[in-house]
């Protein structure tokens, strides 16, 4: 999620450097090659794409949601029986104005 709002921020503030000190723990080894160039800078374009590619699985899969959302909903909804509690319940929001 912290990638999600530094995303967010770049793209308010109409900054295309990614910062250094960025983590990458959310990207997957087979992205990391990618996410930097020859001089150890962060490419903004590949750090985007990565970001929404974890983004689409995480809601795929459950693990984010979107509040309102029919197909990206929160596996908390009112659909679940009352005495099933997901692991990480309620971790995963995401607010619908992304960008």
């Amino acid at each position: 999620m912290d990638a999600v709002t530094l995303l967010k921020e770049l793209n308010q503030q109409r900054r295309r450097k990614v910062p250094e000190e960025v983590n990458l723990d959310f990207a997957p080894p087979k992205w990391l090659p990618h996410l930097a160039d020859n001089e150890g800078r962060i490419d903004h374009h590949s750090f985007e794409l990565c970001v929404l590619y974890q983004l689409r699985g995480a809601l795929r899969s459950g693990d984010a949601w979107l509040e309102g959302s029919r197909r990206s909903a929160s596996p908390c909804g009112p659909i679940a029986p009352a005495s099933w509690t997901p692991r990480g319940c309620g971790t995963g929001f995401l607010s619908p104005v992304i960008g």
